[in-house]
């Protein structure tokens, strides 16, 4: 018979550890079950401010999770597409924070993708630019097979069609996220209120780090695009461009 392992059979040291971050789990989980029931009954000013509370914590699943439920309350047509277009941001922070662990980008991703298709208009740059990174992922997957198996032209074929469909989407992507960081940024003069000027700073950073990602990928999807032509000299014009895009993103 398989003997069960109880704490009672664990050394005392042990056992405290155990129990210590046994209480601690349980201390968080009421503290995220408390701030969601408060969510179901916030004004919009307490929204704002649970927000701004989750942003500054980390907790960026339960910050999601209100954004979600706030959005499923609100009626007003106008307001619903403002808060889906602060909710794709909201993905595309976290799917970029994600992108080393495939299982939740995944499930992000879904995420967004259909907040997307019940809100086309909520497609920002900055969500766009999380989704093009998942097909880069994929192309450099692809190149990466293709070079260690030269002969697989489809593999090849197939990362060159995404490569070329994905690059001047990232470019554009890039200059409109940078265009409207330095709007936001001579905006902050004329905020005199501190928490909408903090929140104001912290929505510039993120467009700053977004338009970065996109002069990244672009970059290497660049490249690529070069490696794949398979010839020097008409692979140029797109090492120039990795090359600039790489640049940009380096200073």
């Amino acid at each position: 018979m398989r003997r069960v392992r109880t704490t009672n059979s664990l050394p005392d040291d042990c056992k405290r550890g155990f129990l210590a971050r046994r209480a601690i789990r349980c201390f968080f989980a009421a503290v995220v079950c408390a701030l969601v029931a408060f969510v179901a009954i916030a004004s919009a000013d307490d929204n704002q401010a649970l927000d701004q509370f989750l942003s500054r914590l980390g907790l960026a699943d339960l910050r999601l999770t209100h954004m979600e439920q706030v959005l499923a309350r609100e009626s007003s047509l106008e307001k619903r597409t403002a808060m889906a277009r602060n909710l794709a941001n909201g993905y595309a922070e976290e799917l970029i924070a994600a992108a080393d662990e495939q299982e939740r980008f995944e499930k992000l991703k879904a995420r967004t993708e259909k907040l997307l298709a019940a809100f086309p208009e909520a497609r920002t740059a900055a969500a766009s630019v999380a989704l093009l990174q998942a097909d880069y992922q994929r192309a450099e997957s692809l190149m990466i097979r293709w070079l260690e198996e030269p002969k697989d032209k489809a593999v090849l074929a197939e990362a060159t069609s995404i490569l070329n469909r994905i690059q001047p989407e990232l470019a554009a992507r890039q200059a409109e996220l940078a265009a409207e960081a330095e709007r936001a940024t001579d905006a902050l003069d004329n905020i005199k209120n501190e928490r909408q000027r903090e929140a104001a700073e912290q929505q510039v950073n993120r467009q700053r780090a977004a338009a970065s990602r996109a002069d990244y990928f672009g970059g290497w999807s660049a490249y690529y695009q070069g490696v794949a032509r398979q010839n020097l000299t008409t692979a140029q014009k797109d090492f120039a461009a990795a090359k600039q895009h790489l640049w940009k993103c380096s200073g």
